[in-house]
């Protein structure tokens, strides 16, 4: 499959699954500025996997993005600026996706591990500087195009 493909399947996947906004709005943003050639997916969770379709969990994408750009992010509410309030929401975020895909056994269990051991890579990403300003700004370009698009 072309990157191409995986987006215009990205969107069809999202279509049939409806997650709330933040959650499509995000995935889109992701494939959109290619995250998905960075990301690695869903890290240990065979289960959650799409090798079917061989590509990358598209909310394990959208979740290593919100990592990448940590308190940075441009889809933090306001009131959510230190590194810990910027994590507890993109892990949230991953629960509530992975919840509206229909893995409501499996998202409380990767909260979980996300919450214990995903403090390694934030805290890998603050180190190596990200976000990238190139990274921000094209994030800060792909929404929006996809809200203008959206509505949303």
């Amino acid at each position: 499959m072309t990157q191409d493909s995986n987006k215009e399947l990205i969107r069809m996947l999202l279509d049939r699954v409806h997650p709330r906004p933040i959650v499509r709005t995000i995935i889109l943003v992701a494939y959109e500025v290619n995250y998905d050639k960075i990301s690695d997916g869903i890290t240990f969770m065979h289960e959650l996997a799409f090798r079917g379709f061989h590509m990358k969990n598209p909310f394990g994408v959208g979740h290593d993005l919100l990592y990448a750009l940590g308190k940075q992010s441009p889809f933090l509410p306001m009131k959510f600026r230190t590194n810990f309030q910027a994590r507890s929401w993109a892990d949230q975020w991953l629960y509530d996706g992975l919840y509206d895909y229909g893995h409501l056994g499996w998202a409380p269990t990767f909260w979980y591990g996300v919450r214990l051991g995903g403090w390694v890579a934030w805290r890998s990403h603050r180190r190596k500087g990200h976000p990238s300003t190139e990274l921000a700004r094209a994030v800060t370009c792909a929404w929006r195009k996809i809200s203008m698009e959206t509505g949303e």
